[in-house]
């Protein structure tokens, strides 16, 4: 259920702002981990429980490359591979924490706060894309990232892509 995330995103993620496109795959996650965990809860037609499940999974997965490339691009190149490993580090250690965390809610008994703790954590990633502020740079060279700011697509006929370099147009 990975590829289907991983397609959608190869072919959307320069067509759509990142943001929305975030935004709109963290929403369908946090649906389908709901109808998951209520299809689980009651019972229903295993075959509901696992397109469910591999719904949930293939919006989780559009959703962490979707955030792979806007946080590649929010870093200059300078500091890019720094702020890369700082925030990979990061998440490795919230995902180690999280085993802690997740494993005594099971021992507690309480499987239905599980899933409902690492739903409330989807609500919270379509929050923070909805607030984040993050300009959009889908079409954006490099070097215009580089320096911070978003140009918009030129329109020039005969040339390679249209978009603005230090040296003039391509």
């Amino acid at each position: 259920s990975s590829i289907p995330g991983v397609v959608i995103a190869g072919l959307v993620v320069d067509r759509v702002s990142r943001t929305r496109l975030l935004t709109v795959a963290m929403t369908f996650t946090f649906a389908f981990s709901l109808a998951f965990a209520a299809l689980a809860a009651t019972g229903a037609a295993g075959w509901l429980i696992v397109m469910s499940s591999c719904m949930f999974h293939s919006f989780l997965t559009l959703s962490w490359s979707v955030l792979s490339t806007i946080t590649a691009e929010v870093f200059s190149t300078s500091s890019r591979s720094t702020a890369m490993g700082l925030c990979a580090a990061s998440g490795r250690i919230a995902a180690i924490l999280s085993q802690f965390l997740f494993a005594a809610l099971i021992e507690s008994q309480q499987p239905s706060t599980v899933i409902l703790l690492g739903s409330s954590s989807f609500a919270v990633g379509v929050l923070a894309s909805i607030t984040s502020g993050l300009k959009s740079l889908t079409g954006a060279a490099l070097q215009d990232i580089e320096a911070g700011i978003s140009l918009p697509k030129q329109q020039i006929s005969g040339k390679s892509n249209g978009y603005p370099t230090s040296n003039g147009y391509q």
